[in-house]
């Protein structure tokens, strides 16, 4: 399950990364609406998805509060 969960992780931030780039992509706003139109909803569905990926890991994590500042700062 983690490693799935990992792996949806990885593979929408990329989706996300790609479809981003198009968002700004000033020639595809302009020459192709439609791409700019979809590729905005894909860009928030694989938010969705990255969002979702991240709630097995967390409860996956020890005691299943995530790893917080805990990993950061020692606490006493």
């Amino acid at each position: 399950m983690r490693t799935g969960a990992i792996l949806c992780h990885i593979v929408c931030g990329i989706g996300m990364l790609l479809c981003g780039a198009l968002q700004f992509n000033q020639r595809v706003r302009k020459v192709y609406p439609r791409r700019h139109r979809a590729s905005g909803y894909l860009y928030i569905a694989f938010g969705v998805g990255c969002l979702a990926a991240l709630r097995p890991l967390r409860s996956s994590t020890s005691e299943g509060h995530g790893l917080g500042a805990t990993c950061f700062v020692e606490v006493a």
